[in-house]
């Protein structure tokens, strides 16, 4: 099964063509509430479930928005990064700014060694389609 472009308030994903990478961009729309937030992460995580996610590699724009550090946001969105990025080959998370790449990296320091933080895009999906097959 395949993922079509999902798009929600805040988010959207979608394959990159002619690879096994998927794209979850998040734009400029401010989650107001954390409800907010974790309505929408629920949608994105039941999408990446309909993919084998072992054969690809997810790429997460955040170069549109500003992150939030207050604490109830950073506790809902800590929860969802693990459920998000679980279980895919490789992550490639995809920042601005270097404040953005050291973030970034202690938050995929998190996760294991399959994440890292790009501030190139041609690089970081170069590195995602590196995923092979296991078929």
């Amino acid at each position: 099964m395949s993922i079509e472009r999902f798009e929600r308030p805040g988010f959207v994903l979608e394959p990159i063509p002619s690879t096994r990478v998927l794209r979850l961009t998040r734009n400029e729309e401010p989650f107001k509430k954390v409800q907010e937030l974790v309505g929408v992460l629920d949608e994105v995580e039941t999408q990446l479930r309909l993919v084998d996610r072992a054969q690809y590699g997810l790429l997460i724009d955040t170069r549109r928005v500003i992150g939030r550090t207050d604490p109830g946001f950073e506790r809902a969105f800590r929860h969802w990064r693990e459920r998000i990025v679980g279980g895919f080959a490789r992550v490639a998370v995809l920042v601005q700014t270097p404040e953005g790449r050291e973030q970034a990296a202690r938050h995929a320091e998190e996760l294991g060694g399959h994440v890292f933080a790009f501030d190139d895009e041609a690089a970081a999906v170069a590195w995602l389609s590196e995923v092979r097959s296991s078929a």
